[in-house]
């Protein structure tokens, strides 16, 4: 924030700024205004969510007198808004002046007048500067005539800014900036509801609006996606079919119940099951799904979102997995003992400004059977000791990595050191009882690096381990995987 109590700058240096940032304002814009100011701006789809025609606020015009803020402070920034007439909220969007693929704002967010998270959803990083947009991965219905906010997380700083931007009204169809203060923020190492203001500023942060009314809130029986038969899982083939729409649970968070249907639910807060035979079929989830060793869930077309903070999205015992899609927290899938993830969808996981977390896409130890899922870890490395392990982990830590099928599956590239590890880590109390685990099939991504992690493919995998198996693994362009 270019706030006096926080940053001083001189009139020189604004102006130079300002100069500075003109032409790169111009060329970021391009693309987005070739419709003219009337044309509606379409939804892209990322990270699984809803593709429509919405429109917001500010994306017909070209920020003024904006400046790049050079706090590194993580801050959550927003805008208060209304609409005239009823609608629903399909992502939002933000300008990006920085352009650095790590100065991109990480999460969006829909608030409630009462400050309820009501939606959110993980931008993918994008070098250079323009607008971004991201997609919630449901539609989110609102009221006319109340106050809602949408926001992003800049986890960086960095942001674009124009001060006194939203001094006075602004409206574009049936959608306008609220009275008062506009333009909101909020210091904090975590996405949180902004509440302050200062000068009127604007932050550039918009709503992706669709006027009209969601589809009825009895869930419809659409046919499930299919994942293509030599294509890999991904936003738009795993988490919550289109067409579907949610209504809010109100039941438990601790199921205990055996036998509990979860379908076509938005559920807040996670669920933490410890009954058996549960099912949880076309939701969306903010926060993690535990499932006990006394418990047994049935878990898809779902969309689990952990979250800015340490966590499990889907763990730890006795699940099955079909088309799941998890983003956020610092690991996305673990299984300790008995579980089959088919068709599913790992990446996004959190950035850990305290630098102390080790991410990774699936952690496996026992009895673990993975096939045909996009298996990813894209969390930056921040000091002294946080970013990606790998995108599939498995060690010696608390039991032997045994019994595990890693089949047909896609494997990102990662920032961190390998993109999956065989079970057999030197130095752990049980690496020397690692065995069984087999690698069959699977495609690795070659990435920056050529070696899909920063140093290899695979580590730790021991061919001599009784039952261990590597087979018919490749490169994405071509050529033969080696352990």
């Amino acid at each position: 924030m270019i706030h006096a109590s926080r940053s001083q700058h001189s009139r020189a240096l604004r102006r130079a700024l300002a100069l500075l940032l003109a032409g790169v304002t111009a060329v970021g814009l391009a693309g987005v205004l070739q419709g003219g100011p009337s044309s509606a701006i379409p939804d892209r789809v990322s990270r699984g969510g809803v593709a429509a025609e919405a429109a917001g606020l500010f994306a017909d015009q070209a920020p003024r007198r904006v400046q790049v803020d050079p706090s590194r402070s993580s801050v959550e920034l927003g805008v208060r808004f209304r609409t005239s007439a009823a609608g629903t909220v399909t992502g939002a969007q933000v300008y990006k002046l920085a352009k650095g693929p790590g100065k991109t704002p990480r999460r969006a967010s829909l608030w409630s007048p009462g400050g309820k998270r009501l939606a959110t959803a993980m931008f993918e990083r994008q070098r250079g500067a323009g607008w971004v947009q991201v997609s919630f991965s449901q539609a989110v219905e609102v009221k006319p005539g109340r106050t809602y906010t949408v926001s992003v997380f800049a986890p960086h700083g960095h942001y674009a800014v124009t001060e006194r931007g939203l001094r006075k009204t602004r409206t574009r169809g049936v959608l306008s900036s609220a009275g008062g203060p506009n333009g909101v923020y909020r210091y904090g190492g975590s996405s949180r509801f902004p509440d302050q203001s200062y000068r009127s500023s604007n932050y550039w942060v918009d709503v992706l609006f669709r006027r009209g009314g969601t589809a009825p809130t009895t869930p419809t029986a659409p046919t499930s996606p299919t994942p293509p038969a030599t294509g890999f899982p991904d936003a738009s083939n795993t988490g919550v079919p289109a067409g579907v729409a949610l209504s809010a649970y109100t039941g438990p968070r601790t199921i205990t119940t055996p036998g509990t249907v979860i379908d076509a639910k938005q559920i807040t807060g996670g669920l933490d099951i410890r009954t058996t035979d549960v099912m949880i079929t076309r939701s969306s989830v903010t926060g993690n799904v535990d499932v006990s060793e006394s418990g047994s869930l049935s878990i898809s077309d779902t969309f689990i979102d952990a979250g800015d903070r340490s966590g499990t999205g889907l763990g730890a015992y006795n699940y099955t997995a079909i088309r799941v899609h998890v983003i956020g927290g610092n690991r996305s899938m673990l299984c300790v003992k008995n579980c089959t993830i088919r068709d599913s969808y790992v990446h996004g996981q959190m950035i850990d400004e305290g630098g102390t977390n080790h991410e990774s896409g699936i952690r496996m130890e026992q009895n673990t059977t993975l096939i045909h899922n996009t298996i990813g870890c894209d969390a930056p490395t921040i000091p002294p000791d946080a970013g990606c392990s790998a995108g599939l982990t498995g060690y010696g830590d608390f039991a032997p990595v045994q019994n595990n099928l890693i089949q047909n599956n896609l494997f990102l590239p990662t920032p961190g050191g390998a993109c999956a590890y065989g079970g057999s880590s030197a130095g752990k109390p049980y690496s020397d009882g690692a065995r069984d685990i087999r690698f069959i099939d699977n495609v690795f991504s070659r990435g920056k690096t050529g070696k899909c992690g920063y140093w290899f493919p695979i580590a730790d995998f021991d061919s001599s381990a009784p039952g261990n198996v590597w087979q018919g693994n490749v490169w994405d362009d071509g050529g033969t995987v080696r352990p």
